[in-house]
Formats: C-alpha cells, sequence, structure tokens
C-alpha cells in the first residue's frame, strides 16, 4: 500500500552558530625535532588559580592543564549575535526554496542549519563537561555534515577531555587521513593525538605528532605538550631547550615558571620542579597556586614535611579561599596526629570545594582516626561515589575501599567490608607502569585507624579533574540547556522538513530517520505520529510504525488510508487479533482494497474464525481469480471448516498458478493425511521440503505421515530433522 503524502507542520524558531572551516592548501611541512630554538608568537599568558597546584595523583606522563583565555562577555555577544543572523539566513532560504518548490536547495540549507546548531549545541555541552551528550550531539551534526573537519576537531578535542581515549586517537587521526591540506584542523588534530598517545604512555609517538604540530604552529600549547612528551622520554634536555626558548619569547614570568614546574612535578624530573616554583615565588610572591605547588614539589621529593606546611599556609594567605590549600593542611596534620586541626582545616576545605572526592577522602581517614567509624563510613563512601576509576585516582579509590572494608568489618558488617577489601586487593595487584606518584600510606595493612609515622611522604589533594563538576562547568551547563532549549522548535521543525523533502523523494527510510530527529526533539509536534507512522509503513519498517500510528489513529478515527497502514503494520508484526480490529471498519462491508479484505481474512483465519473469513476469502477469489495467495488461503478456511475436498480444490488451484508455493504444498499435504491418503500427503510434503527445507513445521508433518504409513526409520529422520531445526531456531537471538 503506497504511503499519502508526507506532511510537515510547525513554525520556527532558531539561534545558533555554525562551525564553519576553510581549507588551507599548502604542503605541510614535516619537522625535525631537534630543530631547535623554537620562535614562539608573543601573547599574555594567563594562569587560572583552578589549573595551579598539581597534586602527585596525577595522569601518568600526562602534561598538566593548560588555561583557556575567555573572550569578553562583549565579544562573545557579538559572536552569538553574528551566528544567529547566519543560521537565520540559513533557514530564510530554505522557507522560500520550499515555497518555490526547490526542494534540494530547501533540503541542503536545513542539513547546514541542523549542522551547525547541533555543532555548536555539541560545544557548549563539552564546555560544561556533559561529554556523553556531547558525543550523541557531535554524532548527529556529523551525519548531517560529514566533511566538516572543524566538527571533527571539536569531537576529538571533546572525547580527550572526557577521557575516551581510544576514540579520540581515531578521530584525531581521521582528520589527519582526511585533511592534510587543511593546516588549521591538521595543527589542532596532530595536538589532540600527541596528548591522547601522551596519556596513553606512547610517549614516542606522541613526541613525534606534538613536534609535527609545532613545526605548524609554534605556539604555546603545542610547545609545552612537546616539552612533556621530551620529560616523558627522560629527555631532559630536550624540554629545557623548549622551556628556554618559550622564555626567550614570553619572558621571566612568574606564570611561565609556574608552568615549567607543573611539568617537571609530573615527569621524573621532580627535583627540577622545586627551583622553578621558586623562580615563581620570588617574581611574584602573591600569586595564587605557587605555594601549593611548592609544597606539592617538598612532598613529591621527600622534604621535610614541616616545609610542606609552612608553604601550605602561605599559601591559604595568598588565597584564603584555597580548598586545595586547606584540604593538604589537613591531611598532613592527620598523619601527624594534629586531628583537632586536621578537622577544622578539612571541614573548611570540604566547605568551599564540596565536590572534590579526594576531601571527602582525607575527612573519611581522618574520622577513622578519630574514632568516629558512622562518619568514616559515609564520607568513605562518598569519595568512592565521586571518585572516578581512572588512572590518576587508583591509588585513592584503593585506599578509600580499603580502609572501607577494614571499617566495615570492625562494625559487624561482615560481607559488605569483604566486599570493599576484595575490590581494594585488586586494584592493588593491578600493573601501573613507570608510576610516579609518591603517596603516603596513611593506614598500615594491621590497623585501620592507625596514621604513618610523621616521616612518611604525604601526597596533597588533587586539582579538580575532567569528572569534577566546576562553577564554570555549572554556568556552561545551565547555558548550553537554555540554548538547547532556544533552538528546540526550529531544530524539530527542519528535521520534520527534511522527512518531508525526502518521503516527497521516494527516500522512506531517510524521511524516517528525519521524522525520528524531529521527535527527539518536540514529540507533542503536532502531525509527527502521522509522518513517522507512514514513513515508517513505506519504509518496511511495520514495528515501527505500530505505536505512531495507533498514537494518530485515536485522534483521527476516520482515516482509512493510515487505519489500513495500521491494520497492515499489526498483521506484519504477528499480532493478528489487534489488525483484525484495526482493519474491521476499511474491511466490512466494502474494503477499500482487496489488499485491505485479505489481510483481515487472514487476520481472521489466524484468530480461529475460519467461517467469516470464508466468505470474504470466496469473495476475493472472484475478484482475483489468478491469486495464488487468495486460493491458498482460501483453502485454509475450506481445511480449517472442515471441507478437506474444497480444500484440496483451492490448494491445486494454487500449485497451477505457483508451482513453486511450499506452503501450499505443505497445507496441501495436510489436507491429503487428513482425508487419509498419505502416499499423496508423503509426495506434497516431500515437495514442500524440497522448497522449503529450513522450516521445521514441514519436517513434523512429514513424520507423522511416515509414521501413518508405517515407515518408522523415515519418520525417525524427519523427526530428528525437526528437532535440530527447533533447537537451532531457539538459540538464536531474538
Amino acid at each position: 500500500m503506497p504511503p499519502s503524502s508526507f506532511l510537515f507542520i510547525g513554525r520556527m524558531r532558531e539561534k545558533s552558530s555554525p562551525q564553519n572551516s576553510q581549507k588551507d592548501r599548502r604542503k605541510t611541512p614535516s619537522p625535525e625535532i631537534r630543530s631547535f630554538p623554537m620562535k614562539f608568537p608573543m601573547f599574555s599568558l594567563h594562569l587560572s588559580p583552578r589549573h595551579l597546584g598539581a597534586a602527585l595523583i596525577v595522569l601518568l606522563c600526562a602534561p598538566a592543564a593548560l588555561p583557556q583565555t575567555s573572550p569578553s562577555a562583549s565579544s562573545m555577544q557579538k559572536v552569538e549575535a553574528h551566528n544567529a543572523q547566519i543560521l537565520e539566513q540559513h533557514l530564510q532560504v530554505a522557507r522560500k526554496a520550499m515555497a518555490a518548490h526547490q526542494d534540494s536547495v530547501a533540503a541542503q540549507q536545513y542539513r547546514i542549519f541542523l549542522a551547525d546548531a547541533l555543532g555548536e549545541l555539541a560545544i557548549a555541552r563539552a564546555q560544561a563537561g556533559q561529554y556523553s551528550q556531547a558525543a550523541e550531539n557531535f554524532d548527529a551534526a556529523l551525519a548531517l555534515a560529514p566533511n566538516s573537519p572543524a566538527l571533527l576537531v571539536e569531537y576529538a578535542r571533546s572525547e580527550f577531555q572526557a577521557g575516551n581515549l581510544p576514540h579520540a586517537k581515531s578521530l584525531a587521526q581521521q582528520i589527519i587521513q582526511q585533511y592534510p591540506h587543511n593546516k588549521n584542523a591538521l595543527v589542532r588534530a596532530y595536538s589532540i593525538l600527541g596528548r591522547t598517545q601522551l596519556a596513553q604512555q606512547d610517549a614516542k609517538a606522541a613526541r613525534k605528532n606534538l613536534a609535527l604540530a609545532v613545526a605548524l604552529k609554534p605556539n604555546f600549547p603545542n610547545g609545552y605538550n612537546l616539552a612533556a612528551a621530551c620529560l616523558a622520554l627522560e629527555d631532559q634536555k630536550c624540554a629545557a631547550k623548549i622551556f628556554s626558548d618559550m622564555q626567550a619569547s614570553y619572558g621571566n614570568t612568574a606564570v611561565l615558571h609556574m608552568y615549567f614546574g607543573q611539568a617537571y612535578l609530573n615527569s621524573d624530573f621532580q627535583r627540577l620542579a622545586i627551583a622553578e616554583f621558586e623562580k615563581a615565588i620570588a617574581l611574584n610572591p602573591k600569586l595564587p597556586g605557587a605555594h601549593y605547588s611548592l609544597a606539592a614539589a617538598y612532598l613529591a621529593t621527600q622534604q621535610s614535611i614541616d616545609k610542606a606546611e609552612d608553604e601550605l599556609r602561605k599559601e591559604i594567605a595568598v588565597d584564603p579561599q584555597s580548598a586545595l590549600a586547606y584540604a593538604g593542611l589537613g591531611h598532613l596534620e592527620t598523619g601527624q596526629q594534629k586531628l583537632s586541626e586536621a578537622l577544622t582545616d578539612l571541614q573548611r576545605a570540604a566547605a568551599l570545594d564540596p565536590q572534590n572526592p579526594n576531601v571527602t577522602l582525607y575527612l573519611g581517614q581522618l574520622y577513622a582516626a578519630m574514632h568516629k567509624t558512622p562518619e568514616a563510613i559515609d564520607a568513605l563512601r562518598r569519595a568512592i561515589a565521586g571518585m572516578p576509576n581512572s588512572p590518576q585516582n587508583k591509588s585513592q579509590l584503593q585506599k578509600a575501599h580499603y580502609l572501607l572494608g577494614r571499617l566495615l568489618a570492625q562494625s559487624g558488617q561482615t560481607s559488605a567490608g569483604q566486599k570493599e577489601l576484595q575490590i581494594a586487593q585488586a586494584m592493588m595487584q593491578q600493573d601501573i607502569t613507570r608510576s610516579r606518584q609518591q603517596l603516603a600510606s596513611y593506614y598500615d595493612q594491621n590497623s585501620a585507624t592507625a596514621p604513618a609515622n610523621s616521616s612518611s611522604t604525604a601526597a596533597l589533594p588533587q586539582e579538580k579533574t575532567r569528572h569534577t563538576i566546576t562553577k564554570e562547568q555549572q554556568a556552561a551547563a545551565q547555558a548550553a540547556t537554555q540554548f538547547q532549549q532556544h533552538i528546540a522548535s526550529a531544530v524539530a521543525n527542519s528535521y520534520n522538513n527534511l522527512g518531508a523533502l525526502a518521503g516527497a523523494q521516494g527516500d522512506a527510510l531517510g524521511a524516517l530517520a528525519d521524522f525520528e530527529g524531529a521527535a527527539a526533539w518536540d514529540p507533542a509536534m503536532p502531525g509527527l505520529d502521522e509522518n513517522i507512522g507512514r514513513a515508517a509503513f513505506a519504509a518496511g519498517q511495520f514495528s515501527q510504525a505500530v505505536d505512531p500510528l495507533t498514537r494518530y489513529m485515536q485522534h483521527h478515527p476516520e482515516d482509512k488510508s493510515l487505519r489500513a497502514a495500521l491494520g497492515i503494520s499489526l498483521y506484519m508484526t504477528g499480532d493478528y487479533a489487534k489488525a483484525a480490529a484495526a482493519l474491521e471498519p476499511v474491511a466490512l462491508p466494502n474494503p477499500v482494497s482487496n489488499q485491505v479484505a485479505y489481510v483481515y481474512a487472514v487476520c481472521l483465519l489466524k484468530t480461529g474464525k475460519p467461517q467469516p473469513a470464508l466468505a470474504l476469502l470466496k469473495s476475493l477469489a472472484l475478484q482475483l481469480p489468478r491469486s495464488e495467495d487468495v486460493h491458498r488461503t482460501l483453502g485454509e478456511a475450506w481445511a480449517a471448516t472442515g471441507n478437506q475436498h474444497q480444500a484440496a480444490q483451492e490448494l491445486g488451484i494454487a500449485l497451477l498458478l505457483d508451482p513453486n508455493d511450499a506452503a501450499a504444498y505443505a497445507n496441501l499435504g495436510r489436507v491429503q493425511l487428513a482425508q487419509g491418503d498419505t502416499a499423496k500427503a508423503i509426495a506434497s510434503l516431500r515437495s514442500a521440503e524440497k522448497l522449503d527445507a529450513a522450516n521445521s513445521q514441514i519436517h513434523y508433518d512429514l513424520a507423522q505421515a511416515y509414521r501413518k504409513a508405517s515407515q518408522p526409520q523415515q519418520a525417525a529422520r524427519e523427526m530428528q530433522q525437526y528437532h535440530h531445526l527447533q533447537s537451532k531456531s531457539a538459540a538464536q537471538p531474538d
């Protein structure tokens, strides 16, 4: 049954920003890694306190996070207004093209709008740390604009930030392979690929790709990441040379030495970090994060805990809102049995940064040392729940599970405690290669509440990870949600109109995908159930057609065309009772089509109503005398009413019309078996078997015929084949 014309309904509200890219056809240079010195372009460095003072719990060999310089609010507003103008232009062109029946132009403009809007939303979601939602939006945008290097770059960066390293690597490699002459995309792809390989412990490959990024664009981030790769390969001279070139370009600033110190702190050259942080403090004693970072370096290099505590107090004096400094100080105080002071400092840290799971872990350890078991258990559980199972957190997670297990066991919760201890043991046995983590064990293996001695090395809490929701990310999430709400109507209508255009071109599957895209954005859009139902029916996706057509018929029971489509869809999915109920108004007394009448008759027969089915099929046989389907089904109806002679006659006609109809042979064999003519039954069933050997029911019926003919060996063979096919069918997934 052909579908009716496709419908598109709805007004459009839109606002978004496109992601356009320009290809640079210049040949990519092949850099020599040792071709230093590098000249870095001059620009101001801005170091956010959020990125300072990296803890010792860091991704192995990974560079420190680089802060991004944010444009001013006024410039962002100008960009947003410009982007909204561009998108409005695409929609205006699309609407005019549709009115002029220029379908290809309209479809192109709708796709551009959707790709730009969804790409912008994906970037906003990534900025908010909502990486899974961002991935969905990136996939949708790229489905509409698969040849967009800008989208691929943003997607790769988002996946890297999300920690989905294999996918980030794959996307970066795809960009490099597909856009070798697009310099802007290429340099970003090399950078992302190198940073990903660095995070994957493949420093050699990382160094090669980061060098390519530097050759294409010798800016600070690329050079800094290359230096981190050099340090991961234990090539300190390479990193020092890059840092020297940077200092020559940017000048001798405190911020720059902070970056250098971070790189050294995250490497095997941690003692060099002390000198860099001291230089930073000498140049700017009030630089937020400098004293904290120096404290971390002291602890990483087995320096005096007193020196670290002194630096942390200096950090608090510089920045009284530093949750990291309070947490680090409280952690050290716990290790020295200064429990009252530790409680004050850790509670202050928790108040300043309630989302940091390391702070919660330290509170749990402190409560355990204070013999406050219920509070300790609660804190440890919250720390585990909030701490991602990532490489940089393995040591902390292992401690949390171990201590929680001991406390649960001591409080009588033996089973729960054993489970936590098993998790801790499994994590302890995992191989973490080339670990640079130097963390104190505050609780030895014999006592869950005995703190380590004061000479132990201690770690400071980690700065916010990619999984920690910051205030900035909360604001970004709110902005992304508002943006999504703002474009929802325009996106839904654009998808709906694309579906209508695809349907007009006969692309039912494409139309279905577009209509489903509209439903994802506005499931209550008027006319959408009809559109999805029509497209799914036309595409032969009958199970997908049932629900929207059912909803549509509840409000439009008079629509005979879609009632027929619903009934046939239910029939095709095997729901014969509902199909019969849906089709009855359009099958009796005057069927809207012979197809509808036939399907209705089959449904009656399938639901145990052979008499009304027989009457309808006899009428159809007169109208369609050369339809083998009608004659075969009429034969089934005669057999169901007990008239085997008429059944055999109709089935014989069906086989004359189509000698390769396995179902007709099988039905005829059953009729002949009921008539007692086993020889003819066996012959008919064997013909059916040859035409449809995978039909288990035919083998079963043939086995019964052989039994009645006193041929037990043949009967056993057919039953064996029947059971084999049944087992095979049961083993297959639905």
